[in-house]
């Protein structure tokens, strides 16, 4: 029995990370769907329901945990927490119909602040229960709720790991699975409600190539967020998430001593910047899988707005618009990042720097947005004002980007105060340091 529902997790897995790729209509899902369909049913033949549980993060049935599966079910566990509960039926009625919906069900941001039994009932979903999570203290009888930082800091620490693992399979030329990918930018949409130097905070990531991976996904999270504010819509923003993904692919070919910083010769900077052409060359290759943006984002994201940059064209031309895009998000997340080499800018002198390439590297119109939709201090920063007060800002106004909303966290009242209102003398002095002086004030 335990093969059976192994066999059945593996499939209800592949199944739930297609919808998210190509949604319920695609030939891909519905052949999962069936395939994940007789596997639960195969299952339930021998027993009048299937149980799954979470415990300690593992998912289990009855006396058995699948252990070995625990990777490849993380996202599908990430999930299932963020959805709130811990506990799944699957009773012998089930029907396929019940199934699909299910998996929509999970895709539905809006059920998870709402009633978990009229969601499924709303669905037509008899057959499937649910059961919140419930944890408790050491009193035995406390309840608290699982938070959903920690379900972000799952997700984002998941998609470093898959990320890692899968480009390099990609770049040696061996067999990829191409929704892993399409699930890492999923993971980064499930983070879209929370402010950008919050996830920011979770790029301190340990190992090989880290700093590289938690770039790339900074880069597609925060490209994601701009494509939305600019109108375009889930499905769009998805696929320049997945582009934004493969933008410094290219990176990966080169050596990591000189990647490390420091002072570059002539040969070795040549090298770096030979990996826009290294990358649209890798990209190319699995134009049939990840469609032609990738390879032109990758391609073009270090040439600048006046047809400088590199790689160096023979005849000017106009870049693509998501290729301005990304090099905004990029250029951003890289003098966000503190290196080994370097500090990391605060968010005041970000604006400065890149300020000077307004017109030149950035595209003027693309810069004014995206500083209205990102601030002089991005939501999350904490800031010193003028009164003497710690704030953190919560909100942007986007006619004064250097007047945004505040939280004043120095003081138990916890005022917003709106620094654009009129009779507002108070104005932000600087950033503080997320790392060291505004350490306690943030909520990541």
């Amino acid at each position: 029995m335990k093969q059976k529902i192994e066999k059945f997790l593996k499939n209800f897995s592949s199944c739930f990370q297609l919808v998210q790729m190509y949604g319920c209509q695609h030939p891909e899902f519905n052949k999962a769907l069936f395939e994940t369909y007789q596997s639960l049913q195969a299952v339930l033949s021998g027993q009048r329901e299937l149980n799954l549980a979470l415990v300690g993060g593992e998912l289990t049935s009855g006396d058995d945990i699948f252990f070995d599966l625990s990777k490849r079910l993380t996202i599908l566990i990430n999930k299932f927490i963020s959805k709130g509960f811990e506990k799944i039926t699957f009773s012998g009625s089930v029907s396929r119909e019940e199934l699909k919906n299910f998996f929509l069900f999970l895709l539905d941001s809006d059920s998870e602040n709402n009633n978990i039994e009229d969601c499924l009932k709303d669905r037509g979903i008899q057959n499937i229960q649910l059961n919140k999570i419930r944890e408790f203290s050491s009193q035995g009888d406390k309840q608290k709720k699982i938070s959903q930082k920690d379900m972000v800091k799952a997700l984002y620490s998941q998609s470093v790991s898959s990320l890692s693992s899968s480009l390099g399979d990609l770049i040696q030329d061996q067999s990829v699975d191409m929704t892993k990918f399409g699930s890492v930018v999923n993971n980064l949409m499930e983070g879209v409600g929370y402010h950008y130097q919050e996830i920011l905070k979770l790029s301190k990531i340990k190992g090989k190539d880290a700093i590289t991976f938690a770039h790339l996904l900074n880069v597609s999270f925060l490209a994601m967020h701009f494509s939305k504010y600019l109108g375009f819509n889930n499905s769009e923003s998805r696929e320049i998430g997945l582009a934004s993904l493969f933008h410094d692919i290219g990176k990966l070919y080169i050596s990591s001593k000189i990647l490390k910083g420091g002072k570059l010769t002539d040969e070795e900077f040549q090298q770096i910047k030979s990996h826009s052409l290294l990358g649209a060359d890798i990209l190319l290759k699995f134009v049939d899988k990840l469609g032609e943006l990738a390879p032109v984002v990758a391609l073009e994201h270090h040439l600048k707005f006046d047809s400088g940059g590199y790689p160096k064209l023979r005849f000017r031309r106009q870049l693509h618009l998501v290729s301005m895009l990304v090099s905004l998000c990029d250029v951003y997340d890289a003098l966000s990042q503190r290196r080994s080499y370097k500090n990391s800018f605060p968010p005041e002198q970000i604006y400065k720097i890149m300020k000077e390439g307004r017109g030149t590297q950035f595209h003027p119109g693309l810069f004014d947005s995206f500083f209205k939709f990102m601030g002089a201090w991005p939501n999350g920063t904490v800031v010193l004002l003028s009164d003497g007060k710690i704030g953190r800002v919560v909100g942007q106004n986007f006619d004064n980007i250097f007047a945004p909303k505040v939280e004043i966290v120095s003081e138990p009242s916890e005022e917003v105060v709106d620094l654009n209102k009129n009779g507002t003398t108070v104005k932000i002095e600087k950033s503080l340091n997320p790392y060291k002086e505004g350490k306690d004030y943030c909520k990541f």
